[in-house]
């Protein structure tokens, strides 16, 4: 049937980026520029996604116990670019403990 159009392959995008971050107890990804807000149920699991902090671009900062603000610079907030960063930071974080690669609770 050939390639997907563009709208379908952005909803299997943010689709794959729900799946991804559900091990982190993250709820939602809302972008307020200039940051991305992460809603979070348990901020000790999901802060291990920025917890090693080195070499990640921008700045992290945690308000309350259920947000986490990342600025990034103005380049990745490009909607293809910030969903590549989103997916590759969600894998490069190791599964939380009890967790298996899946997502599933071990």
């Amino acid at each position: 049937f050939g390639r997907y159009p563009s709208g379908v392959q952005s909803l299997l995008d943010l689709a794959e980026l729900r799946i991804l971050a559900r091990p982190w107890s993250i709820r939602s990804i809302i972008v307020r520029e200039p940051d991305v807000v992460f809603e979070v149920e348990d901020l000790a699991r999901a802060d291990e996604v920025f917890h090693s902090r080195r070499g990640l671009p921008g700045v992290v900062r945690i308000p309350d116990p259920h947000t986490i603000h990342w600025r990034l610079p103005p380049a990745y907030l490009e909607p293809r670019t910030l969903l590549a960063v989103l997916r590759q930071r969600l894998i490069a974080s190791s599964s939380p403990a009890g967790v298996q690669e899946t997502g599933r609770p071990a």
